[in-house]
């Protein structure tokens, strides 16, 4: 005879973990607070766009064996991107070096630290001056941008783990979509319930004993397992945090001792492929201009440009309206291309934008390490009382942090603790 368990969440680690959980003969139910199973992984299909687009995930990073074990469960096939990285300036393009000077540099000291600072710490104590302006400026740069990271509190060591782990990228033909509806057939094909606009606010246990409170609704369980993003967790004044009853103040606690990014991804759909002009095969190109990255479909041929602010920046534009955001997309893509506005308002088709700092769910992007996150994460991975359990990207600790397989290893790892 199973256990009755309530999964909060139905991103990946909740998926992944209802269906372990429920494939065993468990009785399990997963409460949702948006209007759709995914979280994170969003495919988005019209909107005036001819093909289907990722909100949110969009790339697999590297080789990673939970992922590509669910897609060959699941028959689904992805696509290597390629492509190759340029950097634009003044209008002028040139293929972007592996490294910047004095990398070498940096790696070695990296290398060397023996004990955790923040980014800004080390940069100030190893490389300051004049001649490390440069440096300062890119690493500052990289880490704001890819780790969606304050390097006022993001940890040199998990940059560096993690910089050194490098792979090819894919996606998934057809997009995450694929992934989410083969997880959540899997789940109710074992009989788990997926209730979505159920948000949950409060949290009441004992051990063995769980009372999970929505709206209007409550469930009872004999475990609960927690997938929200962790920013859900470290403040108790968002409009959908928990409550834990009773409170959970050293896991609140710990919540806050682990980063957590925003970034505003911007799509934009074009006539042609214009870009091809410059360069063929672009896969990323970077610049400095104030959306300073965007990437093509590459290898395939479709007219859309993918714009990524990542971080502190994202932070900043919070207040700004789509429609904002959209003409000063426009304005950086007018420099990098060396074209005028009204040559890319005449091939513009379609538009999206998205600001997961203001998706009530999410809040934000993905998680990032600082130097007390290895402590929190023992907290944060503690069941309490064997009865509420936590899962998530951002209590993973592994090669590929701030990732879907983080959250796919992550709630394959507090299933199996259950089944223990």
């Amino acid at each position: 005879m199973g256990s009755t368990i309530i999964v909060i969440g139905a991103g990946a680690a909740g998926l992944m973990a209802a269906k372990l959980l429920a494939a065993a003969g468990n009785n399990v139910t997963i409460l949702e607070g948006s209007d759709r199973a995914g979280g994170r992984m969003h495919t988005i299909t019209g909107n005036g766009f001819a093909n289907s687009f990722e909100a949110g995930a969009e790339f697999i990073h590297g080789n990673v064996p939970v992922t590509f074990e669910l897609l060959k469960e699941a028959g689904i096939t992805y696509t290597r991107t390629g492509g190759k990285m340029y950097r634009s300036q003044n209008g002028k393009w040139k293929e972007e070096e592996e490294q910047v000077d004095d990398w070498d540099e940096l790696t070695e000291k990296m290398n060397a630290l023996q004990h955790d600072m923040t980014l800004q710490q080390f940069l100030q104590q190893y490389f300051p001056g004049e001649k490390y302006a440069g440096l300062r400026a890119q690493v500052k740069g990289f880490a704001e941008g890819f780790d969606l990271a304050n390097i006022e509190r993001v940890s040199v060591i998990a940059l560096r783990d993690e910089w050194e782990h490098e792979g090819p990228q894919y996606r998934i033909n057809g997009g995450y979509v694929k992934l989410v509806n083969y997880l959540v057939d899997e789940c109710k094909k074992h009989g788990c319930h997926i209730v979505t606009n159920s948000a949950v606010n409060r949290v009441g246990w004992l051990q063995n004993n769980v009372t999970v409170y929505t709206g209007d609704k409550q469930y009872t369980a004999e475990k609960a397992v927690i997938t929200v993003p962790v920013a859900m967790l470290q403040n108790t004044l968002l409009p959908n945090a928990i409550h834990f009853t009773p409170a959970l103040d050293a896991y609140v606690h710990a919540a806050n001792d682990i980063g957590y990014g925003d970034v505003v991804k911007i799509i934009l759909q074009f006539k042609d492929v214009f870009w091809n002009r410059y360069k063929e095969k672009a896969g990323f190109i970077v610049s400095n201009e104030w959306l300073p990255v965007w990437w093509t479909q590459f290898p395939a041929e479709d007219a859309t440009l993918t714009g990524w602010l990542g971080g502190p920046k994202a932070t900043a534009i919070r207040n700004m309206t789509d429609d904002e955001i959209v003409g000063k997309s426009l304005l950086s893509i007018c420099s990098i291309f060396n074209v005028t506005g009204e040559e890319l308002q005449r091939l513009l088709t379609a538009s999206a934008v998205f600001s997961w700092a203001n998706n009530p769910f999410a809040c934000g992007a993905y998680s990032y390490a600082t130097p007390e996150t290895a402590q929190a994460l023992a907290i944060l991975n503690t069941p309490v009382a064997e009865t509420l359990f936590f899962a998530g990207e951002a209590l993973y600790s592994g090669e590929d942090p701030g990732t879907v397989e983080a959250a796919f290893v992550s709630g394959k790892q507090v299933a199996n603790k259950i089944l223990q």
